[in-house]
């Protein structure tokens, strides 16, 4: 059935316009273009490489096998036309952007067909019981139905499905401390001295120390990558690991991340760089901490004289990001030492403490950005329960 493209038109500025829409630029920006130049009876030259060049800036040389900005645009478009699409439409039309092809089809929609009512036919009166069992067949038979049904949608479910949705597998990157081991020549004298071999203790000399470095993974990055694959694993979405610094641009531009890790995990800090929460290694001289680019002055930073090896407190940024600088799809969990990373995978993965945000963030944060300063108490190494500081969603 062809449809009126004054009517396509208008239906478009309204999808446009909704909140499934507003929060991205660039996606409005994509579906307005295939749109316009398909009405314009243009749509043989709406290819990946016409949209890179005509809607994301890419110059002539631009080659869609080196980047791949319009495809993740294109499923990001998509999930947002189905979410608009979720709650109905008032014009009864539909936009349909196809897997495989950036031509988008119009259509009318469909309302739901009401299903009659069953009219009970008369039965004698000693068929009764007959009909009595049947009812109760029938009813049992639509409980068990009904426990098959898969339980409702949770917040966490929300939260999540941007990344298990994608097809490839999902990249979890842990952080990598660095540890410097003091040795010297005075090893062997103090290996002497505690087998009894010299009466005094060797004194260490300045100009025999040097360092050693060792590679460690992080017991909070592991208990959150854990609970990732967790989760992952649930959704049947394959996951990848890595260390952070052995991970490549290329890597992020090809799959899903989740970044866990903060001032030891590279990545971990330039996806967060240009948000409105940063992370800064030294913020104003003062050390480690968790900074709002908008407010002036307003940071989070451990207790003056906490220790920084067995702090008492810990603070963490939790960002989600469709569309970061990789053009992937990242979520970060970067505490300022690694137990604030524990509680930050905890808040991400745990529905009622993650109910602490959605309780008052808009209703449509699951399509949107989202960033959260976290704090929680620290008690033998071990984080207690984060709690929300602050929250941006965009």
């Amino acid at each position: 059935m062809t449809v009126d493209r004054t009517a396509i038109e208008r239906h478009l500025e309204s999808v446009l316009r909704s909140s499934a829409f507003t929060s991205s630029r660039r996606c409005q920006d994509f579906l307005r273009f295939v749109v316009t130049e398909t009405l314009d009876g243009r749509a043989d030259s709406v290819k990946e490489r016409t949209i890179g060049r005509a809607v994301f800036g890419r110059g002539e040389k631009y080659e869609p096998s080196e980047d791949s900005i319009v495809r993740v645009k294109a499923v990001e478009v998509r999930k947002r036309l189905a979410l608009f699409y979720d709650q109905g439409t008032a014009d009864g039309l539909v936009i349909e952007l196809p897997q495989g092809t950036y031509v988008p089809s119009f259509r009318e929609a469909v309302p739901p067909e009401a299903a009659p009512l069953p009219v009970p036919a008369a039965q004698p009166a000693r068929r009764w019981p007959w009909v009595a069992a049947a009812a109760g067949i029938t009813a049992l038979a639509a409980a068990g139905l009904w426990n098959l049904r898969p339980p409702p949608e949770t917040d966490i479910d929300r939260l999540w499905k941007p990344v298990v949705s994608q097809n490839r597998p999902v990249l979890i990157a842990v952080p990598s401390p660095v540890v410097s081991v003091l040795v010297g020549s005075s090893e062997k004298e103090c290996r002497e001295w505690k087998a009894g071999q010299r009466k005094e203790p060797p004194a260490l000399r300045l100009e025999d120390l040097r360092y050693r470095e060792h590679y460690w993974v992080g017991l909070g990055a592991v208990a959150g990558a854990v609970r990732f694959s967790e989760i992952l694993g649930r959704k049947g979405r394959p996951v990848q690991f890595k260390i952070n610094p052995d991970i490549s641009f290329t890597d992020l531009r090809g799959q899903p991340v989740l970044l866990l890790g903060a001032f030891t995990a590279p990545w971990s800090m330039e996806m967060s760089r240009g948000l409105r929460f940063e992370l800064s290694a030294n913020y104003e001289g003062r050390g480690n901490a968790i900074f709002d680019t908008r407010q002036p002055g307003r940071r989070w930073m451990r207790r003056v004289g906490d220790d920084p090896e067995n702090p008492s407190s810990d603070y963490a940024l939790v960002s989600r990001v469709f569309e970061s600088k990789s053009g992937q799809m990242a979520m970060i969990a970067a505490g300022m030492s690694p137990r604030g990373t524990q509680a930050a995978a905890e808040f991400l993965t745990d529905e009622r403490l993650f109910r602490q945000f959605t309780s008052q963030a808009p209703t449509d944060w699951p399509s949107r950005n989202l960033q959260i300063v976290l704090y929680c108490d620290v008690h033998a190494h071990t984080p207690g329960p984060p709690r929300v500081e602050a929250t941006h969603v965009w």
